[in-house]
């Protein structure tokens, strides 16, 4: 089997410091003539709207088309599913902010958890106090993240100002956390890869207090989505190679192939739903939520999908 190489992991943390030779070129030096031409939103360029965020949560999806994944994880997905979506659909009608604000702590603990859990296998056994430092993270980046994408949404309960000061509070303690977790940690992978994923927090808040939004949105989902289109194309090779219950993977080809042909598909059909949708907020709400609640047990120790994704640390 194909093991996910844990090199190329931590390289994709590589954008963060990118992302901020970027910012302070064009901030000292340029006039901020880079800034002036972003959007607020990177979902109005029409490339990132192609290749980031939907296509990895339908890439998420293509593993379940496996009648042995189905009876595995069972009510989870045929009762446990369904309930939440009810929920969450009455939660967006009766309390839009309250959905909201809801969603974006999904989001940010759905990332964290991704980031943290994927650095146990560099790590092994967590420190005492790791789950602390993951709660600190999610709490940070649930803040940012609330700064930055819904401003006008909730900046007429709570200012910005104060969300990023309530941010910065949160991040000395999770600073000083990350210190001592990392001498705890033994290994020379672990303590690199743990300080990749405390410096994508420290970077997304300078980003903001230098004024570019922009940047903690693309550099969070470059991160996650690389890093989970990665696993994804890898699990799937490898479960190709030794199954032909899932009947997507029969037709995307073995092998290599596979591992391209993959990626490739989960884009395209993403694509072609956007263009039918178009931007149905509660839609793809919906959507996320489905995606945040498979993946919170998909993934776990002793599960069927991670019976083909071995790692290389």
């Amino acid at each position: 089997m194909t093991a996910v190489p844990g090199k190329v992991l931590l390289w994709i943390y590589a954008v963060v410091p990118i992302i901020g030779v970027v910012i302070l070129a064009d901030h000292f030096f340029f006039d901020r003539s880079l800034l002036a031409v972003l959007p607020k939103n990177p979902e109005e360029l029409l490339f990132y709207a192609i290749i980031f965020n939907i296509p990895h949560v339908i890439a998420s999806f293509l593993s379940l088309a496996d009648a042995d994944y189905l009876r595995f994880y069972g009510k989870k997905l045929y009762l446990g599913l369904p309930i939440l979506l009810s929920a969450a659909a009455v939660l967006i009608y009766l309390a839009p902010l309250g959905a909201l604000i809801a969603y974006i702590v999904f989001t940010m603990y759905h990332f964290r958890m991704q980031q943290a859990g994927t650095a146990l296998f560099f790590i092994g056994k967590p420190p005492r106090l790791y789950m602390l430092w993951v709660w600190l993270s999610v709490a940070t980046a649930s803040i940012l993240y609330a700064a930055v994408r819904h401003q006008s949404d909730i900046a007429s309960y709570v200012p910005v100002h104060s969300l990023i000061l309530s941010a910065g509070f949160l991040l000395v303690l999770f600073f000083a956390l990350s210190y001592k977790l990392f001498f705890e940690i033994p290994s020379r992978p672990g303590r690199a890869y743990f300080a990749a994923t405390a410096s994508s927090i420290f970077g997304a808040f300078l980003f903001l207090i230098f004024g570019y939004p922009f940047f903690v949105i693309v550099a969070g989902r470059i991160i996650h989505d690389a890093t989970a289109m990665l696993i994804y194309a890898i699990q799937a090779k490898n479960r190709a190679q030794v199954s032909q219950s899932n009947v997507l993977y029969r037709v995307l080809g073995h092998g290599n192939l596979i591992f391209v042909s993959f990626p490739i598909f989960a884009i395209g059909f993403a694509f072609a739903l956007r263009s039918h949708v178009g931007a149905g907020a509660t839609f793809f709400m919906l959507l996320g939520v489905s995606h945040y609640y498979i993946e919170g047990f998909v993934w776990k120790r002793g599960t069927i999908h991670r019976d083909h994704l071995p790692f290389a640390v």
